[in-house]
């Protein structure tokens, strides 16, 4: 006799991790320590290691950009931020944040506390323009640059409007 087996309408189900499981999951210690990740759309992405020119690109912004917007602001290079969004956790290559550095002791940077964000971009290019981007906007954000480290060229973004999202990369220039 032949038994006819039904296929299952939906094989693989996915969940979509909010924030605190997502930080439980690191907290309780089941990757290894050195693992980076960020919290995007609900799915964990793992960050991949810095290639030479990201990590170039990133440690020029961090010496130079203080005497751009002055000491006083704080730099937090690839620390997570917190977007009040239940599946978003994005951890930015470098964020500009409101002084004073003392606040940020013992909580999370918070959108409203950013200035700007920088993205610098090897791998994750469409990321940032797609995902990132609109979330940024959407929390309002004042400015945010994508540094695209294969061409050279910087995006910068300003203005964010929650309804339109960001308008279009109002300048791009070589670096």
């Amino acid at each position: 006799m032949t038994q006819v087996l039904q296929r299952a309408s939906e094989p693989f189900t996915s969940h979509l991790f909010t924030v605190a499981e997502f930080e439980r999951m690191f907290f309780a210690g089941i990757f290894p320590t050195d693992t980076r990740a960020e919290l995007l759309e609900g799915k964990m992405v793992i960050l991949t290691p810095q290639n030479p020119p990201h990590k170039y690109a990133l440690a020029n912004y961090v010496d130079i950009l203080p005497d751009v917007y002055g000491k006083r602001n704080v730099q937090m290079p690839q620390m997570p931020l917190d977007v009040h969004l239940e599946h978003y956790q994005p951890e930015p290559d470098l964020a500009i944040l409101k002084p004073p550095k003392e606040q940020y002791k013992n909580r999370k940077n918070q959108a409203e506390d950013v200035l700007w964000l920088i993205e610098v971009s090897d791998a994750t290019l469409e990321t940032d323009r797609t995902v990132k981007l609109p979330i940024y906007a959407a929390c309002g954000i004042p400015e945010y640059w994508i540094h695209d480290v294969s061409t050279g060229q910087l995006e910068v973004y300003t203005d964010p409007n929650k309804e339109l999202k960001y308008p279009d990369c109002q300048f791009t220039f070589r670096l």
